[in-house]
């Protein structure tokens, strides 16, 4: 009897570590599919802002993240950046826009790729 109750605590434990592994790989995937989201999100909002009062009374880029702050935990300066060039490539694509600068505690200035005429 002793020695099925060790292969079952072994078996129970073996189990628990899997269900771990599963959860970290789980909140893993679940931040990358907010993170994409979010990059879109904020390309969007900065898209439609230029389109109806192109670069006038834009607020940084980190007060639109923080707009945006309960959808995902965005802490150092370095995943700010990486997002704000991620959101930079997402306004050129669908947008035809640009950041002038990478500053991002400055009032964001977009720039289109579109002729004015």
């Amino acid at each position: 009897m002793v020695i099925i109750s060790s292969i079952i605590n072994k078996q129970l434990e073996r189990n628990d570590s899997i269900k771990k592994a599963a959860r970290e790989l789980l909140i893993q995937e679940e931040e990358k599919i907010h993170r994409v989201y979010l990059t879109k999100l904020l390309a969007d909002v900065i898209g439609l802002h230029y389109k109806y009062f192109k670069n006038k009374e834009f607020d940084t880029f980190e007060q639109y993240l923080n707009g945006y702050k309960s959808f995902l935990l965005v802490e150092s300066r370095k995943e700010q950046i990486k997002l704000y060039r991620e959101v930079d490539d997402l306004l050129l694509n669908n947008h035809s826009l640009f950041f002038a600068h990478y500053m991002v505690d400055k009032p964001i200035f977009c720039v289109s790729v579109e002729d004015p005429s």
